[in-house]
């Protein structure tokens, strides 16, 4: 086994078993309620220990899936569509591990020290929030628009690869970035934990794919 097949067989394999902890760590996301400012400080505070080791973990595969799929792009002998796929998946990583951060640490340290600070710093906090919602959901949504660019650029290129597998992953791949995009445009769908748990799997199936015609073609051009 050579070098290169080596490393796309890794890859393909990092994308499959990414995609499940992706799934995994997304059906564990916590919510928080309270019908004021204060106890939905304390529910946050409580669920934070579990808000950041999803958030961590959601981190983690994001970063993973990118470099597996980077690996793709240069195995691929760097064609135009993916050239343009890395790029453009690279804008919504880094825009979704943002959003992430926001939403799984940042917030959790804001009800953290509001909690410890009393009644006007839980106050101070309430007004803060409603930020960090816009931009966690500011972040989200350009992420979601980057990376179904990029799954649908290396759709593009897939349709290259012999073989029914990777027609299906291209054909799916297409489909999904525009039904996706389309949706989430038209307002059908809001990137709460639902509609981002809705996202997730419809890019983990993509992600799953891919992985499969990794592992079954590594030495395809």
């Amino acid at each position: 086994m050579t070098d290169s097949t080596r490393t796309l067989r890794i890859a393909g394999a990092t994308l499959v078993s990414a995609s499940a902890l992706a799934v995994l760590a997304m059906s564990h996301h916590p919510t928080a309620h309270g019908s004021t400012g204060a106890e939905w400080m304390s529910e946050m505070a409580r669920v934070g220990g579990l808000s950041r080791g999803v958030h961590a973990a959601m981190i983690a595969t994001v970063v993973a899936i990118w470099l597996a799929l980077d690996a793709w792009s240069q195995a691929r002998g760097g064609r135009g569509a993916v050239r343009i796929a890395v790029k453009i998946y690279g804008l919504g990583a880094l825009a979704m591990i943002g959003a992430a951060l926001i939403n799984g640490f940042a917030v959790d340290s804001l009800a953290a020290r509001a909690l410890a600070g009393g009644l006007e710093a839980v106050d101070d906090a309430v007004r803060v929030v409603p930020l960090t919602w816009a931009l966690n959901q500011t972040l989200a949504g350009f992420g979601v628009f980057a990376m179904c660019g990029g799954i649908a650029a290396w759709s593009l290129d897939l349709w290259r690869v012999p073989g029914t597998l990777a027609r299906l992953a291209a054909g799916y791949g297409v489909l999904m970035a525009l039904v996706t995009c389309g949706a989430f445009a038209l307002g059908l769908f809001h990137l709460d934990v639902m509609g981002m748990g809705a996202v997730v799997v419809a890019h983990c199936v993509w992600y799953v794919l891919a992985g499969l015609v990794m592992w079954g073609n590594p030495t395809a051009r």
